[in-house]
């Protein structure tokens, strides 16, 4: 912690790439271990979704998990690709496949 923000240590963020993407018109980055999209999809058109849910597949490897804001939920089309962990919290796990 630093006044009322916070650091990430130094041997985490060696171990750690952070970023930002535009899941709609960008290619899809692979083999990333953890995507946190909380308060994206309230913001997304419903004719968005189930594409930005490709790309956010295509994006995690096998095992990978996907943070959601607590009032989003994975779109019908693609709920057999995450199991839920914490389903309250709206984290998931994605497992591989299209």
């Amino acid at each position: 912690r630093d006044g009322d923000t916070f650091r990430v240590r130094d041997r985490v963020r060696e171990q750690v790439t952070f970023g930002t993407h535009d899941l709609i018109r960008d290619e899809a980055e692979s083999e990333k271990d953890l995507l946190l999209c909380r308060n994206l999809l309230i913001y997304i058109d419903t004719a968005y979704k189930t594409p930005l849910f490709e790309t956010l597949q295509a994006s995690l490897r096998e095992g990978g998990y996907l943070v959601l804001g607590k009032t989003e939920s994975v779109p019908p089309e693609c709920r057999d690709a995450f199991e839920p962990v914490a389903k309250r919290s709206r984290i998931y796990r994605y497992l591989g496949g299209e």
